[in-house]
C-alpha cells in the first residue's frame, strides 16, 4: 500500500489533530533560470507552511542576470524575454522573498540550486546572503522512502500531491508538501528535528564559501572565456543572443572546411566552449564527420598465427587441408560470447548523448550543416 493511500484510511479528525501537533513553520522555495547561469533566475515561487499546512504561497516572474534566455529553458518552464521585460530585477525579488521568510527555515528540492543562486547572486552584488538554514526535500525524500525516485515530479505521485512541474509556484508548494508528510507520518513537531533524525544537515545558505570568477557569468559550469573572445562575448548584444552563448558543445569528428583550433574559436566568439567528451553539462552535440572506417581489434579467443611459411600443428586448414571441426562444449561458447562483449569498443558519443536525453537532459544533436548555419547566424 502506497503511502498516500494508507493516510487517507485514518479518520479525518485524526489526520488533522497529527498534522496540528506536526507544528513547523519553513517557507519552502523554488526557481526557475533563463540559462545555464546560476544567477539568471526569472520566476521564483514560495509556499509558507505552519502547522502542517500550506497557509500562503506566492510567484514572482523576473529579469534574468545575464538578460538571456536559452532556447531549452524557455522549452523547461515556458517563460519568454516578452514575459519579464517589465518584471522586476531578482535583486528586487529577493528582497521581497528575505522579508516573507523572516527567520524561518528554507526548503527546496535539490537545494543546492537555490542556495547556490542565491550565494552567487549575494556575491556578486556584494551583499550577505540570507543566515536562514536551508533544507533539500529531495534528500529528506530519499531518507523516508529508500529506493523510490526522488525527483520532484516521482516523489508527488507517490505522495498523492498534485503538482505542475516547473511552475515554480506548483513546485514550492509540492516541496513544502512534501515536508509535511514526512513530519505527519514521523511523529515529529520541528523540521529541524526530523533532518536531524535523518542524519540530513541544516546548513545556512550563506554557510558555503563562495569566489565568483569575472567569467561566472557565462555559465552555471564556470566556463572561463579566454581573453581574446570577452570582448566580443562580454559587450556585444547580438552574441549574447547567440544559441551558442553561455553553452557547452562537444564535437565529434571533423568539421569539413574548418580544423578543429578553427571550430573552437568560432564557437569561444560566440560565447560557448568546445569539448571532447560528453556528460550532463553539455549543451549541443555536433556529429562531424567520420576519419575512417572504425577498426575492431582482434578477439582474445583467437588463436595467434603462425609464422609466414609454416601451419599451425593443429589446424589443416592452415596448410590448405580439410577443416577439423572439433565438439566444442556450449559453456565455452557461452564464456567467449562473454568475452566478446566485454572487448567491445565503448558506446559512441552520441548514443551517450540520446542517453542522457532519455535521463531527462536536453542535448540538441546536430549535423555539419545545421551546426554551420546556427554557428553563421
Amino acid at each position: 500500500m502506497r503511502f498516500k493511500d494508507a493516510i487517507r484510511l485514518l479518520p479525518a479528525r485524526w489526520r488533522l489533530e497529527r498534522a496540528d501537533k506536526a507544528g513547523s513553520r519553513f517557507i519552502a522555495v523554488d526557481f526557475e533560470s533563463a540559462n545555464n547561469n546560476p544567477c539568471s533566475v526569472c520566476a521564483v515561487g514560495y509556499a509558507i507552511a505552519e502547522q502542517g499546512r500550506i497557509v500562503t504561497t506566492g510567484y514572482w516572474l523576473c529579469r534574468p542576470f545575464p538578460d538571456f534566455f536559452e532556447p531549452a529553458s524557455i522549452q523547461v518552464h515556458g517563460i519568454r524575454p516578452s514575459d519579464v521585460q517589465d518584471a522586476r530585477t531578482f535583486a528586487d525579488i529577493l528582497v521581497r522573498l528575505r522579508a516573507i521568510a523572516g527567520d524561518r527555515p528554507w526548503v527546496a528540492h535539490n537545494s543546492g540550486s537555490e542556495a547556490g543562486s542565491v550565494r552567487d547572486f549575494c556575491a556578486r552584488r556584494g551583499v550577505a546572503p540570507p543566515d536562514n538554514p536551508i533544507l533539500c526535500s529531495q534528500k529528506l525524500f530519499e531518507k523516508f522512502a529508500p529506493g523510490r525516485k526522488a525527483g520532484l515530479a516521482s516523489a508527488s505521485a507517490w505522495l498523492g500531491i498534485r503538482l505542475d512541474l516547473h511552475d515554480a509556484r506548483s513546485d514550492a508548494r509540492a516541496s513544502a508538501e512534501l515536508v509535511n508528510r514526512i513530519l505527519l507520518e514521523s511523529g515529529m513537531t520541528d523540521v529541524r528535528a526530523l533532518y536531524a533524525h535523518y542524519g540530513l544537515s541544516c546548513a545556512p545558505i550563506s554557510s558555503k564559501v563562495h569566489t565568483p570568477r569575472k567569467e561566472k557569468e557565462l555559465s552555471r559550469i564556470s566556463i572561463p572565456l579566454p581573453r581574446e573572445a570577452t570582448a566580443d562575448v562580454r559587450h556585444g548584444p547580438a552574441t549574447r543572443l547567440h544559441p551558442f552563448y553561455g553553452t557547452v558543445l562537444s564535437v565529434d569528428g571533423e568539421i569539413d572546411g574548418m580544423s578543429r583550433a578553427e571550430v573552437e574559436r568560432a564557437v569561444r566568439q560566440k560565447g560557448g566552449r568546445v569539448v571532447r567528451g560528453v556528460n550532463f553539462m553539455t549543451n549541443w552535440f555536433i556529429e562531424g564527420r567520420r576519419l575512417g572506417p572504425v577498426v575492431s581489434e582482434p578477439s582474445r579467443d583467437a588463436p595467434p598465427s603462425p609464422p609466414h611459411g609454416t601451419s599451425h600443428p593443429h589446424d589443416r586448414t592452415k596448410a590448405g587441408g580439410p577443416a577439423q571441426h572439433a565438439h566444442v562444449h556450449p559453456g565455452a561458447v557461452q564464456g567467449r560470447a562473454k568475452d566478446s562483449a566485454a572487448s567491445e569498443a565503448p558506446r559512441s558519443r552520441r548514443a551517450k548523448a540520446e542517453d542522457l536525453n532519455r535521463e531527462g537532459r536536453r542535448i540538441r544533436i546536430l549535423d555539419q550543416k545545421e551546426f554551420m548555419a546556427i554557428l553563421r547566424s
